[in-house]
């Protein structure tokens, strides 16, 4: 973890709620004085989603894949 904040580390599996989540989590980032400006320089966008590309490639490489989100909005398949 780039941040060093530990409190960053929770997942919806630690605070099943997820607006306490994102709250906490928004409220770490203000105590930190990280924006999303300096958020966006510790993790560029565009390298972890390389990345998932990458990973859900060779995934359908060697088996059927099929993602279940909590989403609302439908993805188109690519």
């Amino acid at each position: 973890m780039q941040t060093g904040i530990e409190g960053l580390r929770l997942t919806t599996r630690d605070v099943n709620d997820y607006d306490v989540l994102m709250t906490g989590r928004l409220k770490l980032l203000k105590e930190h004085n990280l924006t999303l400006r300096i958020y966006r320089i510790l993790l560029p966008p565009e390298a972890s989603f390389r990345a998932q590309i990458e990973f859900v490639d060779w995934l359908r490489s060697c088996a059927q894949l099929i993602v279940v989100s909590d989403t609302s909005e439908n993805l188109p398949i690519r």
